[in-house]
């Protein structure tokens, strides 16, 4: 058996207003996801590609709705919750078409 155990501290300040615990624990679960596919021999072939994939991009949007329940079940305010979460996602996982119009319109 084998047994993990992460502690990340020092957050805060406007980041944390801005984004919550999704900010980092998005990125932690992405990198516990690679760990994981490693410790099976496994990788992805793509790494950029796969970010884009809708896959991935469930599995941000997923994972940054988690950490706002997380939140939220210590009490904080709802809204800004779902603000923080609303901001995680369109940073991790923006949405492609508005992406590919923004970049089309430049």
């Amino acid at each position: 058996m084998t047994e993990f155990e992460l502690e990340h501290a020092g957050l805060g300040g406007d980041h944390w207003a801005e984004f919550g615990p999704g900010a980092v624990g998005v990125g932690w679960d992405l990198t516990l996801l690679g760990l994981g596919q490693h410790l099976r021999g496994g990788s992805i072939a793509d790494p950029d590609a796969w970010t884009r994939s809708p896959e991935a991009r469930q599995f941000m949007t997923r994972s940054s709705t988690a950490w706002g329940e997380a939140l939220k079940a210590t009490g904080a305010a709802t809204a800004e919750v779902d603000r923080m979460v609303e901001n995680t996602t369109r940073a991790y996982a923006p949405d492609p078409d508005v992406t590919r119009n923004r970049d089309t319109c430049d």
